[in-house]
């Protein structure tokens, strides 16, 4: 459930604020409504290719974890202007792009049987996404506190520490063969 949270929450505030921190570094209205037609593209480019490849090299941790760095790396280049932010956000794009594939997945290959796969994924995602749907609160209270745009970015950086820590608590349960239910 944290896992699936986390990366909702962190995809909600990039389409969220993405935009409107691109206008205080510089960029035009256009540029920024770009930017974040970049994001969306590439994201879902990726949602389709990341798990694939996941599926074919069978490393689910692996991939969820290289999809966290891809982000956070992404996010820190914007945050210590690093990195070109049409770059930066080309990564965020491909971590968040395999993030949500992999984390939805994940009850699927953990169980033994589909009623305990259906009752995994209708809890990972209720919870998941009440904790998704708040960070992006969590982030404009913030940024209503503190005046410095990019603090919403520094939180997200937080967050993906946290889903970095998560990933590797994460114990996957050795493969289960699932029933015909």
């Amino acid at each position: 459930m944290l896992i699936f949270g986390l990366q909702s929450g962190i995809f909600y505030c990039i389409s969220t604020w993405l935009a409107p921190v691109a206008q205080t570094m510089g960029f035009s209205e256009a540029q920024s409504g770009t930017l974040i037609t970049l994001f969306t593209v590439v994201q879902m480019l990726c949602s389709f290719f990341i798990p694939s490849f996941a599926d074919l090299y069978k490393n689910e941790k692996a991939w969820l974890m290289g999809s966290t760095l891809f982000v956070l790396l992404g996010l820190v280049f914007i945050v210590f202007n690093l990195l070109n932010p049409w770059i930066a956000t080309i990564l965020i794009a491909i971590g968040l792009g395999g993030l949500f594939p992999l984390s939805l997945a994940m009850p699927l290959n953990a169980v033994a049987s589909s009623s305990e796969a259906s009752a995994w994924t209708a809890m990972m995602q209720g919870f998941g996404y009440i904790l998704g749907g708040m960070i992006p609160m969590i982030a404009g209270l913030t940024r209503d506190l503190i005046t410095y745009d990019k603090q919403i970015f520094v939180l997200m950086i937080v967050l993906c520490l946290i889903l970095c820590g998560a990933l590797l608590s994460w114990r996957k349960k050795q493969p289960v063969h699932h029933d015909e239910n």
